[in-house]
């Protein structure tokens, strides 16, 4: 599984593309407060760790609701939008 989850994938990432210092998360954007309080962690990390790279893992597990916003997340990626679609859904309510 490490070995997976290491591999270049087409995961969001937010920080610092190029970052030395990386950190793989796994996000449900499914009323999680988990992620949305690890997500506030790491907008105040990112201001004082320059070198910090967060690579998003779409984890949908909270239910069959939790399928739509990440594959809507992916979408937003292509699109290049995903850092404002990511914020918005990680501060609205559930």
């Amino acid at each position: 599984m490490e070995r997976r989850i290491r591999q270049r994938s087409p995961s969001p990432i937010a920080g610092n593309p190029q970052g030395d210092a990386v950190l793989v998360i796994f996000n449900d954007y499914h009323n999680c407060p988990h992620c949305r309080l690890a997500d506030i962690n790491y907008q105040k990390a990112f201001k004082h760790e320059p070198n910090l790279k967060l690579v998003i893992k779409q984890f949908p597990v909270l239910g069959p609701a939790s399928q739509f916003p990440a594959f809507a997340a992916l979408a937003s990626r292509k699109q290049g939008k995903f850092d404002e679609f990511h914020r918005a859904l990680m501060i609205s309510p559930s």
